[in-house]
């Protein structure tokens, strides 16, 4: 009995032991499913028009019209396409040691000779430029605000923790981590379009 028990013990204390990896991966995988799902509807948003923002002026309409643009009347949405200069293609995702960092890039705009970085706080929190006796008032369009509010209350974070929580109860008393691996599993299936937006 006694050697029985010593057993288990030792199951046990190298379940324990590998514990670490399992949440670390876990957590990993999640953080990156995390960010891509954060830009991805940043993206969406723009593309779909669904964020409610600012409305353009009917000139401002008119003049994307006589360019061309797709959807002239889209506030954030230009041109068409995949082009990391454009607004909406902008975020993206930097590897830290312990996570995932979504920032704006550092390229140049498509069309203004101002990096996106700086676009995106002008659009964010709006601005007031002078130009000579003209000043012209550019409203908060906060798409990234939008973006991450929907991503915030879409997230069940309750049921990740207790699926995640089980995933290990179960690995620790019996042994089996298939559960625990199809989760890992799937988180790092969520972040499939790490690498467009890396």
């Amino acid at each position: 009995m006694i050697a029985n028990l010593k057993q288990v013990g030792k199951r046990l204390e190298g379940r324990f032991n590998r514990l670490h990896d399992y949440h670390k991966g876990y957590i990993d995988a999640q953080r990156k499913a995390d960010a891509v799902r954060l830009i991805d509807i940043f993206v969406k948003g723009i593309e779909n028009d669904s964020f409610g923002l600012k409305r353009l002026k009917p000139e401002t309409v008119r003049e994307k019209q006589r360019q061309g643009y797709p959807q002239p009347d889209n506030p954030l949405m230009g041109m068409g396409g995949d082009d990391k200069r454009l607004y909406r293609q902008m975020l993206m995702i930097r590897k830290l040691k312990n996570g995932y960092r979504i920032r704006p890039s550092d390229r140049k705009h498509h069309k203004a000779n101002i990096s996106l970085k700086t676009l995106f706080y002008v659009h964010e929190y709006g601005k007031t430029i002078f130009n000579g006796k003209v000043a012209i008032v550019i409203p908060a369009r906060p798409a990234g605000k939008k973006a991450f509010n929907e991503f915030y209350n879409e997230k069940d974070n309750r049921s990740l923790v207790a699926n995640f929580a089980a995933s290990i109860n179960e690995w620790i008393v019996s042994g089996r981590d298939k559960r625990i691996k199809n989760l890992i599993k799937k988180k790092q299936q969520e972040a499939k379009n790490y690498d467009a937006y890396h």
